[in-house]
């Protein structure tokens, strides 16, 4: 809840111990329903007790001030439901609920079905959402230059519903601001789609400005604002609070999106800035956009089932004290949509405002396979891009991995802070936390010949001053963490030679089920244990099925 309700609450609760009173003018806390500044299992019990018509409860809940004011959960406006009790249980158990818990009514979006724009236009030319806002299915919904989801707001896309970013300058843009909430949950059969509102056919990548979620979360760059865009006081992101929730996005596809405005200040498809680890991102897929697929910038934020396809820059791309993780992605990169040199799979940072700031840019991956742009001869200019580029004082994780077709290299290291995270000399890798490793994973046909799966950088050259060079490292996680170059046949196999890549769900018994694999929920307490290597289960499902598309028009 936005830290200014908490200061409204506490007055309205020293209001109630003065008078004997719920004084209306103060609006309780959602779910407060014994109005004494928190929220608790007693909270659940005096709202239960209310839905069931016990003695008493319906004249003590909200204080008095009656179920409307604290106890509508849901927002619908239903009395004595028991909906409300169980997402009031969920949130006293501190886990969050999708969809709301804001006791906000919803507001359908005027003018659907049909074509209606996203938010109030406000003096400035930005556009604002406040309330609960309800995007249905079926409604052809436009994003129209920047629009905000305010502190306090809900942002609801129904399953299956279109938005279109209206192509233009400023980029037509959504950023859900701290305090701010987005509910964007679809399913397989029903995906929530972002894309360009240019007739198909004539979209292209930066055509819009993507989505962007800013949280309270910590960043290791205090008062730091969101890029991008226009400064701003109210894009400052990040915090204290690990566990903020910004909302849910499930089912997702976002394309067509991102915009390069100048050198190092660009809008991707999707951004979480200090986004918290209550928030619950899964099932996204980021297509065809200019810079990066996902940047994330700080944050404790998990995730899960992502797809990075055919993205100008990287697939994965984090700094800024990234410590949350992501379990079960595929990297897709296609030649001809790649920008420029320095198109990576994974791209980590800690700072570029200084290599030793806390905390340390330390993120876990578990299951990823990231296929570069090798299958193709296309834009062969585009030639200095690895599977993995760790800089900049970075510390990771990264697990039960495919990293394949790669044009430069697997893997390489920049800068003797980003090795002290590596190793403590050529022969020794670090133990100490926050550690640099690539752990249980398989590299097949990077580089020139196939088997540059570690080449050092002119910072870090072996036996120069870092404590190790990328080939250096690569040979100690080969010797003793399971991590090795190899020329096996079915790995070779996974990706094929066109874009979408095919082939991605490996056999069983094939190297992907064979080698040794990490058991990820000792690496980050939100994975599952996942035996095997790369993001999909050997002889199992293809997860990106159903809800995924890879258009280029």
């Amino acid at each position: 809840m936005h830290k200014t309700w908490k200061l409204t609450l506490t007055g309205a609760a020293a209001a109630i111990a003065m008078t004997g009173a719920w004084s209306t003018a103060h609006a309780a806390l959602c779910g407060d329903s014994d109005a004494n500044g928190t929220i608790a299992i007693n909270d659940v019990v005096l709202h239960l007790r209310a839905v069931t018509n016990q003695p008493g409860a319906q004249a003590a809940i909200c204080g008095g001030a009656g179920y409307a004011n604290c106890a509508n959960l849901n927002g619908t406006g239903g009395v004595n439901d028991i909906v409300d009790t169980t997402l009031l249980l969920k949130r006293a158990s501190k886990i969050a609920n999708c969809p709301q818990d804001l006791c906000i009514t919803p507001t359908p979006l005027a003018g659907c079905p049909g074509t209606a724009i996203i938010g109030t236009l406000q003096g400035d030319g930005t556009r604002q959402v406040t309330g609960n806002l309800v995007v249905p299915a079926g409604c052809d919904a436009r994003l129209d230059k920047v629009t905000f989801v305010e502190s306090g707001a809900v942002l609801t896309v129904a399953p299956g519903a279109t938005i279109k970013g209206n192509v233009g300058d400023p980029p037509s843009t959504l950023v859900v601001k701290t305090g701010g909430r987005i509910d964007a949950v679809g399913n397989a059969g029903a995906p929530i789609v972002w894309t360009s509102a240019a007739s198909v056919g004539t979209r292209n990548r930066q055509d819009w400005g993507g989505v962007a979620i800013l949280g309270r979360a910590p960043v290791n760059e205090p008062g730091i604002e969101l890029e991008g865009l226009p400064p701003d006081p109210e894009l400052v992101y990040g915090g204290a609070q690990a566990d903020d929730f910004s909302g849910c996005m499930s089912y997702n596809r976002i394309e067509f999106a991102g915009r390069a405005l100048t050198p190092d200040n660009e809008l991707n498809n999707f951004v979480m800035a200090g986004v918290g680890n209550k928030t619950r991102i899964d099932h996204i897929q980021a297509h065809f956009g200019a810079d990066d697929c996902i940047e994330w910038f700080g944050g404790t934020v998990n995730s899960k089932f992502l797809v990075l396809s055919a993205c100008g820059d990287d697939g994965l791309d984090t700094q800024l004290g990234v410590v949350g993780g992501v379990q079960f992605a595929l990297v897709e990169q296609e030649a001809n949509a790649l920008e420029a040199a320095g198109s990576n799979g994974f791209e980590e940072d800690n700072s570029e405002f200084g290599a030793t700031k806390t905390p340390f840019n330390n993120p876990k991956y578990c299951n990823v396979t990231a296929l570069g742009a090798k299958y193709s001869a296309a834009n062969p200019a585009v030639t200095n891009t690895f599977g993995i580029l760790s800089r900049r004082g970075n510390a990771m994780t990264i697990a039960n991995s495919i990293v394949k077709d790669f044009r430069q290299a697997g893997y390489t290291l920049r800068d003797a802070p980003t090795a002290t995270h590596a190793c403590t000399n050529s022969t020794t890798l670090n133990t100490v936390a926050p550690i640099g490793q690539i752990v249980n994973s398989l590299f097949n046909n990077n580089g020139s010949g196939g088997s540059v799966h570690a080449q050092d950088d002119a910072s870090c050259p072996s036996g120069g001053a870092c404590n190790c060079s990328a080939t250096e490292h690569f040979a100690l996680l080969t010797a003793s963490k399971n991590t090795i170059g190899t020329t096996d046949a079915s790995i070779a196999a996974i990706g094929g030679a066109t874009f979408p890549r095919t082939n991605l769900v490996p056999a069983i018994g094939s190297l992907a089920d064979t080698h040794p694999a990490a058991n990820c929920t000792a690496i980050d307490s939100s994975f599952v244990d996942a035996p095997y290597i790369g993001a999909f289960e050997p002889g199992g499902a293809d997860w990106t099925a159903g809800w995924t598309a890879f258009p280029f028009n």
